[in-house]
């Protein structure tokens, strides 16, 4: 289900086969049904290792070339599942 939801998100935000979306999340079920979701797109996931920070995590981001960041709110401090972050 979360897959599905994924893909309508995905379409609105107007990403496209071969776009590559970072994932930044820690190890739990949401993580599987965004990364399965962005596959069913033929989205390219640059996995983000969740242990990361400062530096090191601001390195592999942008190394990824991402178009987006998803990450968790347990990473962010948020209220939502999953966010995205569209870079300009």
């Amino acid at each position: 289900m979360l897959s599905c939801c994924i893909v309508v998100c995905c379409c609105f935000q107007g990403f496209h086969k071969g776009d590559v979306v970072a994932l930044f999340m820690e190890a739990c079920p949401e993580y599987v049904g965004t990364w399965l979701g962005l596959a069913k797109l033929g989205i390219v996931t640059a996995l983000i290792n969740y242990n990361l920070r400062l530096e090191t995590l601001a390195h592999c981001i942008n190394s990824s070339h991402s178009k987006a960041l998803i990450y968790s709110a347990e990473l962010a401090a948020g209220k939502f599942c999953w966010q995205f972050c569209v870079r300009e």
